[in-house]
Order: C-alpha cells, then structure tokens, then sequence
C-alpha cells in the first residue's frame, strides 16, 4: 500500500565567503532514527503547532498569497504557514540559529536555554517568542525546491527546502541529540568531502548542493531563485533493469510516463557514493 509522505521543511542557509558562498550543514546524531550520520541542512517534520496563526503576524512579513505564490502550491492558509514555522523552529531547534529581527545576546542564551524543552513539547515556541517580544521573521525564507520521498518508500517525506540568508552575529550550536557537528561549507567542497568518503549525503542533499555550485555569492543566489520562481516537486523514481541502483528524475528520458526525450537528469550509486549524470 502506497503510504502518503509527511510534510516536512528544511532550510539552506548560507552566507558569503572569501571564497563564494557557503552552506550550513549538520550532521545527523549517531543515534538519531533517520538518516544517522548524515550531513544535512537543519529540518524536520512539520508539527501540529506550527500553524498557529500567532507564530505568523503580519510583523513575520508572512502573507498567505505570498507564500502560496512562492511555493507555487494550492494549499490550505494553516498548511502553508506551518511550513514556514516548521523551518524556522527546526533551524532553532537544531542549529541554535534564529531568524528573528532585533535579537539580543541575553534574549538569545535565554531562548537557546529552552531547546531541549521545545524539541520535547514541554516549551511552547509561541511563549518563549512571546516573552522575548520577538517575532520569527518568516519572509526571509525562500522557496528553493521540494523533493518528494520515492513512492515505495516505508517512510516517506514531501520536504519543502527554503533558502535564507544566515542571520548576523548568531553562531551555530548543535543540540547534541538530533544533531552532532555544525560546519559551514562550500557547496562544492561539501561534495568533494562527500566523494572522498568522509561524510554521508542523501540525494536531495547531494542534488541541491550540486545546483548551490553555480552561485557567486548570497545575492546571486537569491536573485537567480527569485527569478526561476516556484520549484517542481521532485519524485525520484528507480530506473528498473539498471546494472547499478539508478534513480531518475524529472526530465530524465527515461522518467515515467515516457515523454520522447533525450536527456539525462539521474543519480547512479557507484561504489557506494552517488554519482549525477545531467545532459
């Protein structure tokens, strides 16, 4: 039975470099359930209590048909602003970063004192923010691009990936329970260190990473993401008969239903790392 994926949101941050931009990646806890090890971007599932209007005042720069424009999606108002929340909160949780206007040093410790309490549903978000007198500030957020977990899956994510410029003076902290180093990288030594062997990257990670390689600095890439307007949802689908496990994607000649042509957007597994092919 096909099981229906779980909205989930992950944010790209990056700020520039002497070198170009860079990415901020967390590894995955050793204990941590899925993906255990790996190198991601600050995320997660989207919860229940991230729709609450009060998490989205007009003063987050959140506006419903702004979102809906952005993501390019028909969803409900609750839906979409939940999303938003869910990548700032993730971020936070995670990462100890916050997108937030105006933040204090002594506000900051404050709020990060509460981490462990908002990933156990034993702190509210909406209190601590409250009690701060800070609002998230949800129109930093970028739609850059939306993978959908394969359809054969066990588990399956529909993750929405926002790009956000990292917020000043702020320095990431891991939480030492999802998430256990914190590393600001160059897209493309992230994948060369990838290659080498010495870290995990699911595709989604692998792929964006590879489209954040043409970008010069944060202002490029924002402008260039602006411009493409709302992603195409990605659904990987496994080429069957491959000699090696192969996924496609769309625009890929052989990405079903068949469309006539001609080119390649695939990731093929060799040697246990994940190769792109694009033509």
């Amino acid at each position: 039975m096909l099981v229906e994926p779980v909205p989930a949101a992950t944010v790209v941050l990056l700020h520039d470099s002497s070198r170009g931009p860079e990415v901020l990646m967390v590894r995955r806890h050793a204990r941590a359930g899925d993906f255990a090890g790996a190198s991601v971007f600050p995320g997660g599932l989207v919860d229940p209590g991230d729709a609450d209007p009060e998490l989205a005042p007009a003063e987050s720069g959140f506006s419903v048909e702004k979102a809906l424009d952005c993501l390019g999606e028909a969803l409900p108002a609750a839906e979409a602003r939940a999303l938003y929340v869910a990548a700032c909160r993730e971020l936070f949780e995670e990462a100890g970063l916050l997108l937030s206007s105006q933040v204090t040093d002594a506000a900051f410790v404050r709020l990060c004192a509460l981490r462990s309490g908002l990933q156990a549903g034993t702190e509210s978000l909406r209190a601590a923010l409250v009690g701060e007198g800070l609002v998230l500030a949800l129109d930093r957020l970028l739609p850059f691009a939306r993978w959908i977990t394969p359809e054969l899956q066990p588990r399956r994510w529909d993750t929405r990936f926002f790009v956000a410029e990292a917020p000043q003076g702020q320095v990431a902290q891991c939480d030492g329970t999802e998430t256990s180093e914190a590393a600001w990288l160059r897209p493309a030594d992230a994948l060369d260190a990838y290659r080498a062997g010495k870290h995990l990257l699911a595709p989604p990670t692998f792929r964006v990473l590879e489209e954040l390689c043409e970008f010069r600095t944060l202002a490029d890439a924002l402008e260039s993401l602006r411009a493409a307007g709302p992603p195409r949802p990605i659904l990987p689908v496994t080429l069957h008969g491959a000699p090696t496990l192969t996924m496609v994607y769309p625009g890929d000649r052989d990405y079903p239903p068949a469309s006539g042509g001609s080119g390649l957007n695939r990731l093929i597994l060799d040697g246990g790392r994940w190769r792109s092919e694009r033509s």
